[in-house]
């Protein structure tokens, strides 16, 4: 009885996260406007450029299409996927492994992590998003820690506003 008892809350606890991400994405659904900064690792400097980013849902599914456009680079424009797991512990390959906060009004963040490459010669490393999401405004902050460093650098962060 214990152990189907202690079963029923996790797998209910599981549906619960997994209907929580879901539902912060959903909340960030429409057009946001904004800037991305990124460190030029051929500089070191960072860079700073005009960036916008459509939110869409695909039929009320745990899909979701970000649509980043760049107003001065559109070459650069990009449409990313993020597929909300049924349990709750990824968004798309990268594993959830923090939500932080209550409520919009006083601040989400997720955090996920994924295994990658990353620098102009493109080394191992661990890449760290960090979703921080308000009533008007939504930030994407990327890490990054290589392969036999101990600190994360920050890669680039998106801050936008509700439109």
């Amino acid at each position: 009885m214990k152990l189907a008892l202690l079963i029923t809350f996790i797998l209910l606890s599981t549906f619960a996260q997994a209907q929580s991400l879901k539902k912060r994405l959903e909340n960030l659904k429409g057009n946001w406007q904004g800037k991305l900064t990124y460190l030029d690792y051929t500089t070191a400097q960072p860079f700073v450029m005009d960036a916008n980013l459509e939110i869409l849902q695909l039929n009320l599914s745990d899909t979701f299409l970000f649509k980043n456009s760049y107003p001065k680079e559109p070459q650069a424009n990009s449409v990313d996927t993020i597929i909300v797991a049924k349990n709750g512990k990824r968004l798309s390959k990268n594993k959830v492994i923090a939500i932080k906060g209550k409520d919009p009004v006083h601040g989400i963040e997720i955090i996920t992590q994924e295994n990658g490459l990353d620098g102009n010669d493109n080394k191992p490393a661990i890449i760290q998003h960090i979703y921080k999401i308000g009533l008007l405004n939504f930030d994407i902050i990327k890490e990054v820690k290589f392969k036999g460093t101990t600190k994360f650098i920050q890669r680039s962060a998106y801050n936008y506003l509700k439109k």
